[in-house]
């Protein structure tokens, strides 16, 4: 346990996910979800009739594209303590 926390903590959650997975979905759960699939399929209908649906799937593709992109091109600095060292050890020698 000591040596793989995170890994621990991972095959936890996939349990979790897992055990969820296999219970049987509640009515409010269903009715919850009956009410929001019926509201979208009225909005994606407007959106149709009105002409506007592919302009709304292109932008949500442009928008996730560019989310994406962002992600990957971003660069967190890694201070972990030996690359710190290692960053020290070339600056000073």
């Amino acid at each position: 346990m000591r040596a793989h926390p995170v890994g621990l903590g991972l095959g936890a959650l996939a349990v979790g996910f897992l055990s969820a997975s296999l219970l049987p979905s509640s009515h409010a759960e269903r009715r919850a979800y009956t009410r929001a699939a019926d509201k979208l399929r009225g909005l994606a209908d407007e959106l149709e009739s009105s002409g506007q649906f592919e302009d709304a799937v292109s932008s949500l593709r442009r928008m996730a594209i560019t989310s994406a992109a962002e992600r990957l091109t971003e660069k967190e600095p890694d201070t972990s303590p030996k690359r710190t060292a290692k960053r020290g050890e070339r600056k000073g020698g």
